[in-house]
Protein backbone atom coordinates (compact mmCIF):
# COMPACT_ATOMS: atom_id res chain seq x y z
CA UNK A 1 0.00 0.00 0.00
CA UNK A 2 1.24 3.62 -0.76
CA UNK A 3 -0.60 4.82 2.55
CA UNK A 4 -0.87 2.95 6.34
CA UNK A 5 -2.29 4.60 9.28
CA UNK A 6 -1.88 3.54 12.27
CA UNK A 7 -4.45 3.84 15.24
CA UNK A 8 -2.40 1.22 17.31
CA UNK A 9 -0.40 3.39 20.06
CA UNK A 10 3.13 4.00 19.65
CA UNK A 11 4.43 0.62 21.74
CA UNK A 12 2.34 -1.75 19.69
CA UNK A 13 3.21 0.30 16.03
CA UNK A 14 7.14 0.43 16.38
CA UNK A 15 7.39 -2.66 18.85
CA UNK A 16 4.74 -5.34 17.92
CA UNK A 17 4.25 -4.64 14.49
CA UNK A 18 7.50 -3.55 12.86
CA UNK A 19 11.16 -5.29 12.97
CA UNK A 20 13.26 -2.69 15.27
CA UNK A 21 16.18 -3.50 12.61
CA UNK A 22 13.76 -1.53 10.16
CA UNK A 23 13.61 1.63 12.23
CA UNK A 24 16.66 4.00 13.76
CA UNK A 25 17.93 2.99 16.83
CA UNK A 26 16.61 6.42 18.38
CA UNK A 27 12.91 5.66 17.37
CA UNK A 28 13.36 2.39 18.95
CA UNK A 29 14.47 3.46 22.32
CA UNK A 30 11.90 6.17 22.44
CA UNK A 31 9.44 3.81 21.74
CA UNK A 32 10.12 1.53 24.84
CA UNK A 33 10.94 4.43 27.16
CA UNK A 34 7.11 5.70 26.27
CA UNK A 35 5.36 5.95 29.19
CA UNK A 36 1.82 4.26 29.22
CA UNK A 37 0.95 3.23 32.56
CA UNK A 38 -2.92 2.74 32.55
CA UNK A 39 -5.14 4.88 35.28
CA UNK A 40 -8.33 4.35 34.74
CA UNK A 41 -11.08 1.78 34.87
CA UNK A 42 -15.36 1.86 33.11
CA UNK A 43 -18.13 0.29 34.72
CA UNK A 44 -21.64 -0.11 32.70
CA UNK A 45 -24.19 -0.45 34.87
CA UNK A 46 -28.30 -1.70 34.45
CA UNK A 47 -30.61 -0.44 36.69
CA UNK A 48 -34.19 -1.55 37.44
CA UNK A 49 -35.40 2.41 37.36
CA UNK A 50 -34.02 6.15 37.66
CA UNK A 51 -31.83 6.47 40.89
CA UNK A 52 -32.42 9.88 42.86
CA UNK A 53 -29.14 11.72 43.88
CA UNK A 54 -29.58 13.67 47.49
CA UNK A 55 -30.25 17.31 47.01
CA UNK A 56 -31.46 17.46 43.36
CA UNK A 57 -34.93 16.73 42.16
CA UNK A 58 -35.64 13.84 40.41
CA UNK A 59 -36.38 15.31 37.52
CA UNK A 60 -33.77 18.23 37.42
CA UNK A 61 -32.62 19.18 33.80
CA UNK A 62 -28.93 18.32 36.11
CA UNK A 63 -29.37 15.19 36.31
CA UNK A 64 -29.14 14.82 32.67
CA UNK A 65 -25.66 15.77 32.39
CA UNK A 66 -22.63 14.16 33.42
CA UNK A 67 -21.85 13.94 37.13
CA UNK A 68 -18.73 14.31 38.83
CA UNK A 69 -18.29 12.28 42.07
CA UNK A 70 -15.60 14.65 43.66
CA UNK A 71 -15.16 18.00 46.46
CA UNK A 72 -12.12 18.74 47.05
CA UNK A 73 -8.38 18.84 45.14
CA UNK A 74 -6.88 17.21 48.52
CA UNK A 75 -9.22 13.90 48.11
CA UNK A 76 -8.47 13.71 44.40
CA UNK A 77 -4.79 14.05 45.21
CA UNK A 78 -5.49 11.03 47.66
CA UNK A 79 -7.57 9.03 45.38
CA UNK A 80 -4.14 9.45 42.96
CA UNK A 81 -1.83 8.69 46.53
CA UNK A 82 -3.77 4.39 45.77
CA UNK A 83 -2.62 4.64 42.57
CA UNK A 84 0.72 5.66 43.18
CA UNK A 85 1.39 3.13 45.33
CA UNK A 86 -0.15 0.19 42.92
CA UNK A 87 -3.70 -0.09 43.82
CA UNK A 88 -7.17 1.08 42.99
CA UNK A 89 -8.75 4.03 44.54
CA UNK A 90 -10.46 3.22 47.56
CA UNK A 91 -12.23 6.60 47.66
CA UNK A 92 -12.53 6.99 44.00
CA UNK A 93 -12.74 10.21 41.51
CA UNK A 94 -16.23 9.03 39.78
CA UNK A 95 -17.73 10.64 36.32
CA UNK A 96 -20.73 8.98 36.08
CA UNK A 97 -23.59 9.77 33.01
CA UNK A 98 -26.92 8.07 33.05
CA UNK A 99 -27.32 7.96 28.77
CA UNK A 100 -30.93 6.70 28.74
CA UNK A 101 -31.79 9.91 29.97
CA UNK A 102 -31.38 11.51 26.56
CA UNK A 103 -31.94 8.73 24.49
CA UNK A 104 -34.39 5.68 26.25
CA UNK A 105 -33.92 3.44 23.73
CA UNK A 106 -31.02 2.58 25.14
CA UNK A 107 -32.60 0.37 27.36
CA UNK A 108 -36.24 -1.49 27.73
CA UNK A 109 -39.10 0.45 29.16
CA UNK A 110 -38.57 2.03 32.94
CA UNK A 111 -34.81 0.91 32.62
CA UNK A 112 -32.00 2.42 32.59
CA UNK A 113 -28.22 2.07 31.66
CA UNK A 114 -25.29 3.93 33.37
CA UNK A 115 -22.04 4.97 31.89
CA UNK A 116 -19.13 5.36 35.21
CA UNK A 117 -15.98 6.28 34.26
CA UNK A 118 -13.08 5.38 37.12
CA UNK A 119 -10.16 6.90 38.61
CA UNK A 120 -7.43 5.91 39.74
CA UNK A 121 -6.98 2.19 38.50
CA UNK A 122 -3.26 0.94 38.27
CA UNK A 123 -2.15 -1.14 35.02
CA UNK A 124 -1.04 -4.02 38.16
CA UNK A 125 -1.72 -4.17 41.23
CA UNK A 126 1.23 -4.02 43.54
CA UNK A 127 3.46 -5.33 40.76
CA UNK A 128 1.64 -7.94 40.34
CA UNK A 129 -1.56 -8.89 37.64
CA UNK A 130 -4.97 -7.80 37.84
CA UNK A 131 -6.86 -10.89 39.81
CA UNK A 132 -11.00 -10.91 39.96
CA UNK A 133 -10.55 -10.59 43.20
CA UNK A 134 -9.11 -7.38 42.61
CA UNK A 135 -11.51 -6.83 40.17
CA UNK A 136 -14.49 -7.19 42.70
CA UNK A 137 -13.09 -5.28 45.33
CA UNK A 138 -12.59 -1.75 42.88
CA UNK A 139 -16.28 -2.84 41.58
CA UNK A 140 -17.11 -2.34 45.37
CA UNK A 141 -15.52 0.58 46.13
CA UNK A 142 -16.93 3.00 42.69
CA UNK A 143 -20.25 1.35 43.73
CA UNK A 144 -20.20 2.42 47.59
CA UNK A 145 -19.14 6.12 46.22
CA UNK A 146 -21.93 6.69 44.00
CA UNK A 147 -24.63 5.01 46.86
CA UNK A 148 -23.10 7.77 48.97
CA UNK A 149 -24.49 10.44 47.29
CA UNK A 150 -27.81 7.86 45.96
CA UNK A 151 -29.80 6.29 48.31
CA UNK A 152 -31.38 3.66 45.98
CA UNK A 153 -28.60 3.37 43.73
CA UNK A 154 -27.62 0.16 44.53
CA UNK A 155 -30.78 -1.52 45.07
CA UNK A 156 -31.75 -0.68 41.60
CA UNK A 157 -28.47 -2.60 39.88
CA UNK A 158 -29.62 -5.52 37.91
CA UNK A 159 -26.11 -5.86 36.39
CA UNK A 160 -22.82 -4.22 36.41
CA UNK A 161 -19.92 -4.78 33.49
CA UNK A 162 -16.78 -4.12 34.98
CA UNK A 163 -13.31 -3.15 33.11
CA UNK A 164 -10.35 -2.81 34.81
CA UNK A 165 -7.23 -1.85 33.15
CA UNK A 166 -6.71 -5.86 33.14
CA UNK A 167 -9.82 -6.38 30.58
CA UNK A 168 -9.12 -2.82 28.43
CA UNK A 169 -6.10 -3.92 27.04
CA UNK A 170 -7.18 -7.57 26.26
CA UNK A 171 -10.24 -6.74 25.19
CA UNK A 172 -9.75 -3.05 23.66
CA UNK A 173 -5.78 -3.59 22.62
CA UNK A 174 -4.92 -0.06 24.42
CA UNK A 175 -1.30 -1.61 25.87
CA UNK A 176 -1.84 -1.11 29.80
CA UNK A 177 -5.42 0.17 29.93
CA UNK A 178 -4.46 3.65 29.00
CA UNK A 179 -7.84 4.85 27.22
CA UNK A 180 -4.97 7.98 25.91
CA UNK A 181 -3.11 6.06 24.50
CA UNK A 182 0.47 7.16 26.43
CA UNK A 183 0.62 9.70 29.87
CA UNK A 184 -0.61 12.91 29.81
CA UNK A 185 2.94 14.21 31.14
CA UNK A 186 4.49 17.52 30.36
CA UNK A 187 7.54 15.44 28.58
CA UNK A 188 4.85 13.67 26.22
CA UNK A 189 2.41 16.59 25.06
CA UNK A 190 2.80 18.89 22.24
CA UNK A 191 5.40 18.67 19.97
CA UNK A 192 7.24 15.89 21.93
CA UNK A 193 4.07 13.43 21.42
CA UNK A 194 4.52 10.80 20.81
CA UNK A 195 8.70 11.38 21.06
CA UNK A 196 10.50 14.26 20.08
CA UNK A 197 11.11 14.55 16.09
CA UNK A 198 7.99 12.26 15.47
CA UNK A 199 5.26 14.54 15.91
CA UNK A 200 2.35 15.59 12.91
CA UNK A 201 1.72 11.78 12.41
CA UNK A 202 4.80 11.10 11.09
CA UNK A 203 7.04 7.92 11.34
CA UNK A 204 10.36 6.70 9.77
CA UNK A 205 8.43 4.28 7.11
CA UNK A 206 7.58 6.20 4.08
CA UNK A 207 4.17 6.70 3.88
CA UNK A 208 2.93 5.40 7.03
CA UNK A 209 1.22 7.68 8.88
CA UNK A 210 -0.13 7.44 12.98
CA UNK A 211 -3.44 8.75 13.41
CA UNK A 212 -4.24 7.57 17.11
CA UNK A 213 -5.35 9.00 20.43
CA UNK A 214 -1.50 10.07 21.50
CA UNK A 215 -2.68 13.13 19.66
CA UNK A 216 -5.12 15.11 21.29
CA UNK A 217 -7.03 17.04 19.29
CA UNK A 218 -7.93 13.70 16.97
CA UNK A 219 -10.17 12.24 20.01
CA UNK A 220 -13.00 11.80 19.67
CA UNK A 221 -13.57 11.99 16.26
CA UNK A 222 -10.61 10.24 15.18
CA UNK A 223 -12.87 7.21 13.04
CA UNK A 224 -14.26 10.75 10.86
CA UNK A 225 -10.66 12.02 10.12
CA UNK A 226 -9.18 8.09 9.04
CA UNK A 227 -12.35 8.12 6.77
CA UNK A 228 -11.85 11.52 5.33
CA UNK A 229 -7.99 10.24 4.55
CA UNK A 230 -9.05 7.20 3.22
CA UNK A 231 -11.51 8.48 0.53
CA UNK A 232 -9.10 11.53 -0.25
CA UNK A 233 -5.78 10.46 -0.91
CA UNK A 234 -4.81 13.12 -2.21
CA UNK A 235 -5.01 14.68 1.51
CA UNK A 236 -2.21 12.54 2.79
CA UNK A 237 -0.42 15.05 0.71
CA UNK A 238 -0.66 18.26 1.77
CA UNK A 239 -0.28 17.70 5.76
CA UNK A 240 -1.77 21.30 6.72
CA UNK A 241 -4.81 20.16 5.62
CA UNK A 242 -5.18 16.87 7.64
CA UNK A 243 -3.97 18.98 10.60
CA UNK A 244 -6.50 21.52 9.83
CA UNK A 245 -9.19 19.24 10.61
CA UNK A 246 -7.82 17.67 13.20
CA UNK A 247 -8.62 21.20 15.17
CA UNK A 248 -11.79 21.44 14.17
CA UNK A 249 -12.17 18.00 15.32
CA UNK A 250 -11.11 19.43 18.41
CA UNK A 251 -13.13 22.66 18.15
CA UNK A 252 -16.38 20.24 17.78
CA UNK A 253 -15.65 18.13 20.68
CA UNK A 254 -15.44 21.28 22.70
CA UNK A 255 -18.49 22.63 21.49
CA UNK A 256 -20.51 19.50 22.05
CA UNK A 257 -19.36 18.99 25.60
CA UNK A 258 -19.35 23.27 26.41
CA UNK A 259 -22.23 23.49 28.94
CA UNK A 260 -23.35 26.79 27.25
CA UNK A 261 -24.90 24.57 24.57
CA UNK A 262 -26.64 22.41 26.32
CA UNK A 263 -29.51 23.76 25.06
CA UNK A 264 -28.54 22.85 21.68
CA UNK A 265 -27.48 19.48 22.27
CA UNK A 266 -28.13 17.31 25.34
CA UNK A 267 -24.85 16.83 26.66
CA UNK A 268 -23.55 18.69 29.45
CA UNK A 269 -21.31 18.79 32.72
CA UNK A 270 -23.11 18.90 36.50
CA UNK A 271 -20.76 19.90 38.80
CA UNK A 272 -22.04 20.29 41.96
CA UNK A 273 -21.29 19.56 45.66
CA UNK A 274 -24.41 16.79 46.74
CA UNK A 275 -24.58 15.97 50.14
CA UNK A 276 -23.73 12.47 51.12
CA UNK A 277 -26.30 10.40 52.73
CA UNK A 278 -26.36 10.96 57.00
Amino acid sequence: ARIVVSNLDPKRTFLKIMQETDLPKDLVSKAKNFKIRGSSGKLNIALDGLPTFNGLPKESPLCLGEKHFIDSLPRMERAYDDWKSGTWSKDPYVDMLIPTRVDPTMAPPGKHMMSVFVQYAPPKVEGREWTDEDKDGFEKSVIDQIANYSPNFRDLILHCETRTPREIEAEVGLTEGNIFMGELTFDQLLFNRPFPGYAQYRSPIKGCLLMTRIFPHTAPPQGLLCYLLRVSRQWMRNMWLITAFSWLAFLLRGFIENPVYSTLIPVSYTHLTLPTKA
